[in-house]
């Protein structure tokens, strides 16, 4: 093995259909320019350097490394280590010599293992990697809502960071522990380049700090900073912890994300909206079978061309899909809508990646209804709720791909 040459290949993002391409950066970061796409599939790339994140991003503290590649044409670039499967002798890189593919997040690399304690759990904005193998649930009792006051609940896997400002470029001064509750003073826009709101709290009475909006459930009146609106429904998975957010051109993940994951613990529930709503579709995975399995559980590699077939459910695995009709919207979502020309449409929801699906296709559901548990079936890598949201004219259901011009982010109509 040893002498074989350290080669990659471009493997895309996990629970994402039909991904074709992601960007090859300028440098080791998200942050730096993206110079060029390259093709999913892309395969035998010469791997010349590997650096750790300049930003220091993690997910669960492990910090992601970037991998220099030079590409077919001949121009060279920074690709992250979740988006590529390495194979070969890596060892003057750090990386054992590896006789099979494996996906590159899996593996240390001896020059950066990952510290002690984690200094940037909060980023999160990595693939779906498979949540700390914690037993300790998170406390999912809503925060009174007391007038005037605002409040959050830190959802994060083991806790969030509290940074000095709006951005993960500010220090860090403290801890947000997972489960505890603090008072909400401002929001403002990052100041390190994601898309997302960040707050000030005050924690046990210690000095404000800075905690990206994601990690947190909210309540009281979050609507005056911005936060979103009272009326919108509430988490689908209210046992989670936040993965991944929306991001259909992929300017910020670097990749097409349609839609938000949120990793918890196979068997949590998944639960539809409050005013009820009709099953429209039950899909059944039946390469997962009754068990729920994931591609990698039976022998082969996320994101390969091979999981995107009607077995896996294009990836997808179990799913459900509940149609919203305009009448059970929360009225901010119909504002929402009618601002973005789709004015008395509907929503159809998908609920991806489940372990069991416990409605059926037709049935009228009942206000916070359970629709099934969380799990890790299809094109998937840790137990997670992929939340989809499409809108449509058409009251009637036909088929997903056909409403795929209506995607929405999900925030059009759940708190996160």
């Amino acid at each position: 093995m040893s002498g074989e040459p350290f080669l990659a290949n471009i493997v895309g993002i996990p629970h994402i259909p039909m991904i074709t391409e992601v960007n090859v950066r300028s440098g080791p970061a998200v942050s730096r320019k993206p110079m060029f796409r390259i093709p999913v599939g892309t395969r035998g790339l010469r791997i010349k350097e590997v650096n750790t994140d300049a930003e220091g991003r993690n997910l669960n503290g492990k910090v992601y490394q970037w991998f220099r590649l030079t590409f077919p044409d001949g121009r060279t670039g920074w690709v992250r280590d979740d988006l590529i499967s390495i194979m070969g002798d890596g060892t003057e890189l750090g990386y054992p010599p590896l006789m099979q593919e494996t996906l590159a997040f899996n593996l240390n690399r001896a020059a950066d293992l990952p510290p002690a304690e984690p200094d940037r759990t909060e980023e999160g904005v990595g693939e779906d990697i498979t949540p700390d193998d914690s037993t300790e649930e998170p406390t999912t009792e809503t925060p009174p809502r007391i007038a005037g006051v605002i409040q959050g609940r830190c959802m994060g896997p083991s806790g969030v960071n509290i940074r000095s400002g709006p951005g993960t470029n500010h220090t860090v001064i403290g801890r947000f522990v997972r489960g505890h509750v603090a008072d909400l003073l401002e929001a403002a826009d990052s100041q390190s380049g994601e898309p997302l709101k960040w707050v000030r709290l005050r924690y046990q009475n210690r000095e404000d700090g800075w905690v990206r909006v994601d990690f947190l459930r909210l309540s009281g009146d979050f609507e005056s900073l911005g936060l979103g609106f009272a009326d919108q429904y509430p988490s689908a998975a209210p046992q989670s912890h936040w993965i991944r957010d929306f991001d259909p051109t992929g300017s910020f993940l670097g990749v097409r994300h349609d839609g938000w994951d949120q990793a918890g613990t196979t068997g949590a529930p998944i639960l539809g909206g409050p005013r009820g709503g009709l099953v429209a579709l039950v899909a059944n995975c039946s390469l997962c079978g009754p068990d729920g399995l994931s591609v990698e559980q039976k022998g082969l590699r996320v994101g390969m061309p091979q999981v995107f077939v009607p077995g896996w459910n294009f990836g997808y695995g179990h799913y459900v899909i509940v149609r919203y009709t305009h009448d059970q919207l929360p009225e901010s979502t119909q504002r929402r809508l009618a601002a973005l020309q789709r004015a008395g449409q509907h929503l159809f929801v998908m609920y991806a990646h489940l372990h069991q699906m416990m409605v059926q296709a037709g049935q009228e559901l009942l206000p916070n209804q359970q629709i099934g548990t969380m799990g890790n079936s299809g094109n998937s890598t840790g137990t997670h709720l992929h939340l989809e949201v499409r809108a449509s004219d058409d009251a009637k259901f036909i088929h997903w791909a056909r409403i795929k011009p209506g995607l929405v982010s999900p925030d059009i109509l759940y708190l996160r």
